[in-house]
């Protein structure tokens, strides 16, 4: 059986694992939050709100930290109990957020779809939109919504819609592919990890729930054993200051 001490060690190493995983999950969670905003043109607004669960969750590790090394170090009961429940809440909340991370994931399609008809048709009719739109069409290399077809209202295809080739005479190819499934593909790529995330860093509290829960149950046990021990030591001396006071009494 591990000793109190080797059980305080393992609390306080769970500790600054969470101090790590907080500064780590800021860090990821304003990075796809970031990633997501890059198109928010076509991104709905709900789509941000996981990251910025996720960043304020981060926020909450770094100061739980406190808790986790100041309660086993000092065998404080309220720090000790305090981090379980608000570890447990975490968990419960960052699951949370993963489930409304698929649910976001499930919806994408139709949510991205929606908005990008609404936007290529205000470039198309009212030339609105068209730095977006080249934004979007040169760094996915594709075309329009469905394809160059998009297009057939304008005098021309844009040139964001041409893939260059050099070789040996410059040269414009259109591209035929348009533009919905890539953008579609890589939200829903961003919202997996955004889900993933979410459910690794819950799985971890579970692992912060049984080490501290443990530890506590093992320190009432190693509480109750100290005084049992002190209390056998007072009527130890006692009973060995009593017979020192009969011996004394026999020799008057």
């Amino acid at each position: 059986m591990l000793s109190l001490k080797c059980r305080k060690a393992l609390c306080v190493f769970y500790s600054w694992i969470l101090f790590i995983s907080g500064v780590v999950l800021i860090c990821f969670a304003l990075i796809l939050a970031y990633r997501i905003f890059y198109y928010y043109q076509f991104v709905p607004f709900n789509f941000y709100c996981p990251c910025v669960v996720l960043c304020v969750l981060g926020i909450i590790h770094l100061f739980l930290t406190w808790l986790g090394i100041n309660g086993p170090t000092r065998e404080h009961d309220f720090h000790i109990l305090a981090f379980i429940a608000i570890t447990a809440t975490l968990f419960f909340i960052e699951i949370s957020t993963g489930t409304w991370a698929i649910v976001l994931w499930n919806k994408t399609e139709d949510a991205v779809t929606l908005l990008m008809r609404k936007s290529l048709s205000e470039y198309v009719n009212q030339s609105y939109n068209k730095k977006v739109w080249t934004r979007l069409e040169r760094e996915l290399q594709c075309c329009g919504y469905n394809g160059y077809t998009d297009y057939n209202k304008t005098e021309a295809v844009p040139l964001s819609c041409c893939s260059i080739n050099n070789n040996p005479t410059p040269s414009c190819t259109i591209i035929q592919q348009g533009c919905r499934d890539p953008l579609t593909t890589h939200i829903e790529y961003l919202i997996i990890q955004l889900s993933a995330t979410s459910f690794s860093v819950g799985l971890y509290q579970i692992i912060g729930i049984v080490t501290f829960a443990y530890f506590y149950k093992f320190l009432k046990i190693e509480r109750l054993n100290r005084s049992t021990l002190r209390r056998s030591r007072i009527h130890s001396l006692r009973r060995q200051m009593s017979h020192a006071g009969v011996e004394s009494s026999s020799h008057i």
